[in-house]
């Protein structure tokens, strides 16, 4: 799975971001995150976009995968769903 770069399909938002969460729903709602830590925002200080990318194992469509983006004030965004392949 990819994850859309920075200002490209939708992984923007405003403010200074601190990393990313990959999450999954499951057919009740309850939100399951994929990833153990916090994935860093590599490019938060410079401003650039960069690819990340995330494998999440037995997943056939990126319907109900989703980025959240954790902010540095604590404030999370949500984007998604997420797409097989976004190579710029």
């Amino acid at each position: 799975m990819m994850l859309p770069q920075s200002g490209h399909g939708g992984a923007s938002s405003s403010g200074r971001r601190f990393g990313f969460n990959i999450v999954t729903y499951d057919p009740n709602g309850l939100r399951v995150q994929q990833n153990p830590v916090l994935r860093p925002c590599e490019e938060c200080v410079t401003g650039k976009g960069n690819v990340y990318a995330f494998p999440i194992p037995k997943h056939k469509s990126g319907h109900n995968i989703f980025v959240e983006m954790v902010h540095q004030s604590g404030l999370v965004g949500s984007s998604g769903p997420a797409v097989r392949d976004c190579t710029p």
